[in-house]
């Protein structure tokens, strides 16, 4: 008798198309109204039915940009070369963004592919915000210690007013940041220059000290927590960084 975890696997094989022989699931049997395989091929239809439902959840915006029927046939398009293997729903749209960098269709818009990257660092945002963290500073002196959930990113385009509005708007360099709170929002938001270089420090090195030494030495220590002091209480009331004095 099979045991559940190979059941699953199998099972698992056949509707995520990393196998197309039903033959060796001959624990799914055929019944009167049904055959064997007619039951296997509608298990697969209800499973990407779910993960092409799932996928266009996780990305809405890139989908009213892409065209939401045409969106539909490209996920599928996407699932068929990048076939899932993982039991975790969240972790299979990983590929989609580099996959649309390189099937881009002739009449995107531009911006289409750093939305879709966006969409997919909210992704990771919110379950990083949820990951456990066990390692203990050794640092002495204040810190400031930022979210797991934090990502930063770069774009020639301000994502965070096209993500906001669902329209295009013009090209303009712009330092995004993405972040969970507790209320299991996921949130984004531009930032200067400065704050990109302190909040990708602080991640770096959460030793507020070290981090300002750091940043940037063409700019002086004053301009530099000058910046910091006004942004840090802004980011602790944001739920971006959490403030501990060091021991």
């Amino acid at each position: 008798m099979i045991n559940l975890r190979d059941f699953q696997q199998q099972l698992y094989s056949f509707i995520s198309r990393q196998t197309d022989s039903p033959d060796s699931l001959n624990f799914v049997i055929s019944q009167k109204n049904i055959s064997r395989t007619e039951r296997l091929l509608s298990y697969r239809s209800s499973y990407e039915v779910g993960t092409t439902e799932c996928i266009e959840s996780d990305f809405v915006v890139t989908g009213v940009f892409y065209g939401k029927e045409a969106f539909s046939g490209f996920i599928r398009e996407y699932l068929t070369v990048h076939t899932p293997d993982t039991h975790y729903i969240n972790e299979i749209g990983r590929n989609l963004p580099q996959y649309l960098k390189t099937h881009l269709p002739k009449d995107a818009s531009e911006e289409l592919v750093d939305v879709a990257t966006l969409e997919w660092l909210m992704i990771e945002s919110f379950y990083d915000y949820f990951t456990l963290t066990t390692e203990k500073s050794t640092l002495n002196g204040p810190q400031a210690i930022c979210t797991t959930s934090l990502k930063l990113f770069k774009s020639p385009w301000p994502l965070h007013k096209i993500w906001a509005h669902e329209e295009s708007h013009p090209k303009e360099n712009t330092n995004i940041m993405v972040w969970t709170t507790k209320d299991r929002r996921v949130h984004c938001e531009s930032l200067t220059d400065l704050e990109f270089k302190i909040l990708n420090g602080l991640q770096a090195n959460p030793d507020l000290e070290s981090a300002i030494d750091e940043i940037d030495s063409s700019l002086s220590t004053e301009v530099v927590t000058k910046s910091l002091q006004e942004a840090l209480q802004q980011w602790i009331n944001l739920e971006i960084i959490t403030f501990k004095q060091g021991e």
